[in-house]
């Protein structure tokens, strides 16, 4: 019996494709910022803080997108994305913009994730920055590794949102927010005063985790204000 002949055509390249979508994608945002405006507010506290070492930054995931270029330079900043073939395209947008992208196995252990983001803050002097609900929600629940690696490295934890005039939500879990051409964009980070002791107790953990939420919903609604948009997540 002879071998079947191949068919000759081309096979995808993933890691290719994967390329040329981010590279659009991460186009077009530029593009947005380049015809439009983009003020982000509460630098003057973050680089007094990146003076004395690394942050933690926290947002919510539906405010992700314009997050990179809120990034003051030339401070480092690991970001995290899991290793799904949407969370390796984040990844490779991430990179795009000067970032260092680290992917978190979902089969490791949370030990080992935390090993490596304690590397990072610590040995790397590299801030550290991720969604607080996630690669994948629920939305809007408040997942609580920001709390432990502050907790274990001793570094604060900053919260970052974004809004423009005329960005729209997409049909997603999260309810994303994309940015628009010509549109008028808002930013902001501030600090988040948390003390958790070395082993918290249960309420003073559940009281941490209210208060973290709070700051991010409150950035949202500050950027919110300052585009002119009605509130939102």
């Amino acid at each position: 019996m002879k071998p079947t002949e191949p068919s000759g055509e081309p096979r995808a390249n993933p890691a290719l494709l994967q390329s040329i979508i981010a590279r659009l994608f991460t186009g077009y945002l530029r593009l947005c910022l380049l015809s439009g405006k983009f003020e982000v507010s509460g630098l003057a506290a973050l680089r007094a803080a990146l003076e004395d070492g690394p942050v933690i930054v926290v947002c919510w995931h539906s405010r992700l997108v314009l997050a990179p270029p809120g990034w003051p330079k030339p401070h480092l900043m690991c970001t995290l994305y899991d290793t799904s073939p949407v969370g390796q395209l984040s990844g490779a947008v991430q990179r795009r913009w000067g970032l260092r992208p680290l992917a978190m196995a979902a089969n490791a252990s949370n030990l080992a994730n935390s090993r490596k983001i304690l590397q990072q803050l610590r040995r790397e002097n590299t801030s550290v920055g991720l969604a607080a609900d996630g690669p994948s929600g629920p939305a809007h629940q408040l997942k609580p590794a920001a709390l432990d690696w502050a907790r274990a490295s001793g570094r604060p934890i900053f919260v970052y949102a974004w809004a423009g005039g005329r960005s729209r939500r997409l049909k997603s879990w999260d309810a994303m927010l994309m940015p628009r051409l010509f549109d008028q964009n808002h930013a902001a980070f501030a600090p988040v005063d948390l003390t958790l002791p070395r082993r918290p107790l249960p309420a003073e953990r559940a009281a941490a985790e209210a208060q973290l939420a709070a700051a991010l919903d409150a950035i949202c609604l500050q950027v919110d204000e300052s585009a002119g948009v009605r509130p939102g997540p």
